[in-house]
């Protein structure tokens, strides 16, 4: 194991880092406990009028998964269900950074 997965495994270990979770995937099959870290990153402005879109984020180790996440897949994190919109690998590939919509 590289020194990075051992640091995002302790990291993802710490209760003040990362929360329980549940990820059930879009094709089915069983729900998968994992830890993540959820994140609420600037909201992003949409159209001229400047309104603005609220945008949850979450972090979940690549390890977690036994395949990649796809869109359509759910996210349940202390009782509020998210919809996976995006999933893109982090810097050193040893987590996954998916971008969540509210069901």
């Amino acid at each position: 194991m590289s020194a990075f997965a051992q640091a995002a495994e302790a990291i993802f270990a710490d209760p003040n880092m990362a929360l329980e979770a549940s990820y059930q995937p879009v094709a089915g099959g069983a729900a998968i406990p994992l830890r993540v870290i959820l994140s609420r990153p600037v909201a992003v402005a949409l159209g001229l009028g400047g309104a603005v879109a609220p945008q949850v984020e979450a972090s979940i180790l690549a390890a977690a998964l036994p395949a990649p996440p796809r869109r359509g897949d759910l996210l349940t994190v202390a009782g509020t269900t998210y919809r996976v919109e995006r999933a893109e690998r982090e810097g050193a590939e040893t987590s996954w950074r998916l971008t969540l919509a509210t069901t």
